[in-house]
């Protein structure tokens, strides 16, 4: 079964009473439909990618991207491995930051793109935990 991202990210969004922007959700469905059939990669993934290579922009997307797909979709995750949500939270924002600081002077459009995600780690993931009690799981 084909998972429709786009409507349950809007009612996700509904579920919690937080609106990202339009950019927001279409990254999100994006990254989703990409990562989300490898959902056995994702434990740990995050970290691997931002420790391996913090200036290699990929990568830090992929830090990114992994770490909020865990900290919405896998909460239950972190505490089989002693790692708390919080810490997935923090290598998202920072990996977005990083991003947004690379782009700062190349590409004004991603600057505001990765810093606005970087901004709204939280209330994405959370958005995402409403998705994943919605069916996206």
């Amino acid at each position: 079964m084909r998972v429709d991202w786009y409507q349950l990210i809007l009612d996700a969004q509904m579920c919690r009473g937080i609106t990202l922007g339009d950019d927001q959700v279409w990254y999100l469905c994006s990254i989703l439909e990409e990562h989300m059939r490898d959902v056995h990669m994702v434990d740990f993934y995050a970290y691997e990618c931002w420790a391996s290579n913090q200036n290699d922009s990929a990568s830090l997307k992929l830090a990114g991207d992994f770490s909020i797909i865990s900290a919405g979709f896998f909460p239950d995750r972190f505490s089989r491995y002693g790692v708390s949500r919080d810490y997935y939270l923090l290598v998202g924002r920072n990996a977005y930051e990083r991003l947004a600081g690379i782009y700062y002077i190349k590409n004004k459009k991603h600057f505001r793109h990765y810093k606005r995600l970087a901004d709204n780690v939280v209330g994405i993931s959370a958005v995402l935990e409403a998705a994943s009690k919605l069916g996206g799981k």
